[in-house]
């Protein structure tokens, strides 16, 4: 390697870790569940020892620095096997896929395991890498099982995506799932070019530019989606009602429902903030199937409160679409064997005058939420005495 290309290298190496650190420093809990963000975290920590060992493998390199080149390159190797299993965790986070068993959880595990331990015998084997006698690096025979274990993580993720794609209904969804796919697409292509062409700082970029377009895409979700259950937030909820206010008619109201969940604060007490934030997912989860089948809108408005609004002539009753949605609610309670209830209590409002106020409209439906609140309450009292 000439000193123009090591220099070429090292600024390649200056440039993406410092662009990395600046966004590790700016990642907060507010872009995603903390098992994402602590997923996208660590994946920013290993690349960012993968990018920093390999500027000071390169200098080793160009020095023919034998005994530091060994230790550079076996943080660097371990550190880029790292990234992809990172990012595969990253990716089943960001799915929602639940936890495994403990046994799929090792079985996980194992490749990055046999990497690490077989770069980390290499200075013996000479397996993965090695130094000539002049203090050259050069890849081992096995250097290829380094790249099919980063291969394997990220083409293991991408299954489960085109699954999902296949699965859901959603338009907006299976964007958002195509967005996912071609995150995992460049380290992969990136991976194959380093086989074929080596000493290219493919990796390093692909890496970078992935974690940069994530990042991104957790900004605009910031804006528009909450960040828990993925559902409209009450930012772009409240530009949706206040644009679609102005066609209401007494012929064909708008109807504005408020719902929050009864008993959020006990599940969060009794069963710890993990299960209450599955709890609000599996709400928004089911009134995003009812926004589908009855093509309404649908928005988590805060906390525990959701809000659904809808044309009166693409709706069944009223009543009659809250008592399918919480009856949906408990099946699916059921189905998951969750040890509480879901609880829930809307009140609603049908709005027919375009310049009604949407903090009025708010306030009222949301009077008659608590009306509804209480009556439920006194109903479950009421059980518990029988």
């Amino acid at each position: 390697m000439t000193l123009a290309q090591a220099l070429t290298y090292f600024l390649v190496t200056i440039t993406c870790t410092v662009i990395a650190r600046i966004i590790l420093d700016r990642t907060s809990y507010e872009m995603g569940t903390e098992l994402q963000v602590n997923s996208y975290k660590r994946l920013i920590g290993c690349y960012l020892s993968f990018v920093l060992s390999n500027g000071l493998c390169l200098w080793a390199n160009y020095v023919k620095d034998y005994n530091s080149g060994y230790i550079f390159t076996l943080v660097n190797l371990t550190s880029l096997c790292a990234c992809a299993f990172f990012w595969f965790r990253f990716i089943e986070a960001k799915l929602d896929i639940a936890d495994h068993s403990k046994l799929v959880n090792t079985l996980n595990f194992m490749p990055l395991l046999i990497i690490i331990l077989l770069i980390s015998t290499s200075m013996f084997t000479r397996l993965i890498y090695y130094y000539d006698d002049d203090g050259s690096y050069a890849r081992g025979p096995l250097y290829f099982i380094l790249i099919f274990v980063g291969l394997f993580y990220l083409a293991y993720a991408a299954i489960h995506i085109i699954k999902r794609i296949f699965a859901t209904h959603s338009p907006s969804v299976r964007k958002e799932y195509m967005y996912l796919l071609s995150f995992a697409f460049l380290p992969i292509l990136a991976g194959l070019i380093d086989l074929a062409v080596p000493h290219l700082p493919v990796m390093e970029l692909a890496l970078l530019i992935s974690i940069v377009l994530f990042y991104i895409a957790f900004q605009d979700k910031l804006i528009y989606v909450d960040a828990l259950t993925g559902m409209n937030n009450r930012r772009v909820a409240d530009k949706y009602l206040r644009t679609h206010l102005g066609l209401a008619a007494p012929d064909n109201p708008l109807y504005f429902f408020l719902a929050d969940c009864d008993d959020f604060k006990i599940i969060n007490d009794k069963y710890g903030h993990l299960e209450g934030d599955r709890a609000l997912k599996i709400i928004g989860s089911e009134l995003e199937k009812l926004s589908i089948r009855f093509n309404c809108y649908v928005a988590r408005w805060g906390g525990d409160e959701f809000v659904l609004i809808a044309r009166k002539n693409g709706i069944p009753e009223p009543e009659v679409l809250i008592r399918m949605f919480t009856n949906n609610l408990n099946n699916r309670v059921k189905e998951e064997g969750l040890p509480y209830e879901i609880p829930i209590s809307v009140g609603y409002i049908p709005c027919d005058d375009s310049k009604a106020s949407t903090i009025d409209i708010f306030g009222q439906a949301e009077r008659l939420m608590y009306k509804a609140k209480e009556i439920n309450k006194q109903a479950r009292a009421a059980d518990s005495i029988k």
